[in-house]
């Protein structure tokens, strides 16, 4: 998978997998979108997904030029 500058690599964690499908699932809720979801990994007693999102990266930038 290749990512596009507007896009952020994102990660969920949790304790078990059944956990971590209820926050994937959440989390399309959350966005409005059905994420693909990649790199799954079970790492020192947790379970991780990486996921990309794009991002309207204008107002990332106005965001981060206001709090300057």
């Amino acid at each position: 998978m290749s990512a596009r500058a507007s896009e952020i690599p994102f990660f969920i964690k949790a304790r078990t997998p059944k956990e971590l499908q209820t926050l994937m699932i959440k989390t399309n809720i959350k966005n409005h979108t059905t994420i693909q979801y990649f790199d799954i990994q079970y790492v020192e007693g947790s379970w991780y997904a990486w996921f990309y999102l794009a991002l309207d990266t204008y107002k990332v930038i106005e965001d981060v030029a206001a709090k300057s």
